[in-house]
């Protein structure tokens, strides 16, 4: 009678454990194939997880990288300055590109030993822009680069420093900059200004607006809904004074009212009614479709670029390796894995992004969501 019933133990204890490791090995397959119904769930809760990580870059520390933009996870460019002199007069520019597995320098067609490149976009995988300039005895000068999918040619040059390109299509292209000319009168004279440029398809149109102020970036909605931001400065050399927004409807670039002191460094459009900017002292702007409006912000360090995904998702970075975070609630600060300063940001989805700066930087950023399934056994 008792070798029955230690066997009926035994048999229980070992069916017991059968139902226990299936029923692990069906959560187990729940949590790969991401939550895949089964019998008396609750509904699944997902957790984000990004993260920041460096990149191995192709460029010494002695170059900057100042722009990247991305139309996928196997092709994106970044652009940039190799130094500067004891007189401030540029080492010259280069260009990255990503394949996929690797960032590689590129040539560039054309000679452009004093330049640096500030900004670059891509249009699609054969039509990308870079835009760039210096400055020289007083004046400034810029420059423009096309990629047509084989090569990067320089396409003209342009009497300001440019400092940011935007496109709302391959024959409608926008870049924003300053313009500096010194007359050689006595005593000398500084003429400088925002600048604005457009390309129709054919050619470089400028339209330079003066007025001692200077644009840092451009962002398109569409052909007639565009922003740039930058600074108003009284005296010369530039210091800045005020916070600078213009806004472009189709016909002309205007100034538009807008709240603090800050200079601005970076504009980003969401739609029409939704966009940011920010800049020095650690300034976010909000633009609601009728006025811009500041946002707490986590920190005071200049931010530099801004990349918006959505309304409740974006990212700007800026000084000493600062990543900051939009949730469509508050900017947080998140953790960065370097301290050199970061001077741009883009993201190709939620899920990945790139961030490039100072001493050939690059970050790339992936998300990975894991569901987890709180079984119920009734």
């Amino acid at each position: 009678m008792s070798g029955t019933t230690a066997f009926n133990h035994r048999s229980v204890l070992s069916a017991s454990l059968t139902m226990f490791l299936s029923l692990g090995s069906l959560l187990m397959l729940a949590w790969v194939f991401h939550g895949r119904d089964i019998s008396h769930a609750n509904a699944a809760s997902v957790q984000d997880i990004g993260t920041w990580a460096v990149v191995s870059s192709p460029v010494p520390i002695t170059y900057s990288l100042n722009s990247v933009a991305a139309v996928s996870n196997s092709d994106g460019w970044a652009v940039g300055s190799k130094g500067h002199g004891p007189n401030g007069v540029s080492y010259g520019p280069f260009i990255l590109h990503w394949d996929g597995n690797k960032w590689s320098q590129v040539p560039i067609s054309g000679t452009m030993p004093f330049d640096d490149l500030e900004s670059v976009i891509m249009v699609s995988a054969n039509d990308a822009w870079a835009v760039g300039g210096g400055d020289w005895w007083g004046d400034s000068f810029g420059s423009t680069l096309h990629w047509d999918g084989n090569t990067w040619d320089k396409m003209g040059e342009d009497l300001s420093y440019l400092k940011s390109v935007a496109a709302v299509s391959a024959g409608d292209v926008w870049a924003v900059g300053v313009y500096q000319h010194t007359q050689l009168t006595i005593p000398r004279t500084t003429i400088f200004g925002s600048a604005t440029t457009h390309w129709n398809g054919n050619t470089w149109e400028g339209l330079i607006t003066i007025g001692r102020s200077g644009l840092n970036s451009v962002a398109m909605v569409s052909t007639d809904d565009g922003w740039a931001v930058g600074y108003r400065t009284w005296v010369y050399p530039p210091g800045e004074f005020q916070s600078l927004i213009l806004h472009w409807d189709g016909k002309g670039w205007t100034k538009v009212s807008v709240p603090g002191t800050a200079s601005l460094m970076s504009v980003a459009m969401v739609s029409p009614n939704d966009g940011w900017a920010v800049g020095k002292e650690g300034a976010i702007l909000r633009w609601d479709g009728s006025t811009w409006s500041p946002v707490s912000s986590p920190v005071t360090v200049t931010l530099y670029s801004v990349a918006m995904v959505s309304s409740a998702d974006g990212w700007a970075v800026g000084d000493i390796g600062t990543i900051l975070h939009w949730d469509g609630s508050v900017w947080s600060q998140v953790t960065s894995p370097v301290t050199q300063t970061l001077k741009s940001v883009t993201m190709i989805s939620a899920n990945e992004g790139w961030a490039v700066g100072k001493e050939g930087t690059i970050l790339h950023y992936t998300n990975f969501k894991r569901m987890y399934l709180p079984l119920v056994v009734r």
